[in-house]
């Protein structure tokens, strides 16, 4: 949850479709393709999982909705 109030939330996560690639995929096109970002990202101990498998894109999208709404407060 800290990651959710955290203030690097905003650089994380620049709008909805970049949530919803965090969630599906784990990650997102933008620190993919940044090599610099990615340097860091892969040496994480803790990577963010993919939840494509387990997720339409729909119920991504409620998630999402459920992390904003968590946001606010």
């Amino acid at each position: 949850m800290s990651r959710l109030a955290g203030g690097d939330y905003p650089e994380l996560v620049r709008g909805e479709q970049e949530q919803r690639e965090w969630i599906l995929e784990g990650g997102t096109a933008r620190f993919t393709n940044d090599r610099l970002a990615r340097f860091f990202i892969e040496r994480q101990r803790l990577q963010m999982p993919a939840y494509r498998a387990a997720l339409t894109p729909e119920d991504a999208g409620a998630v999402g909705a459920y992390i904003r709404f968590l946001r606010k407060e």
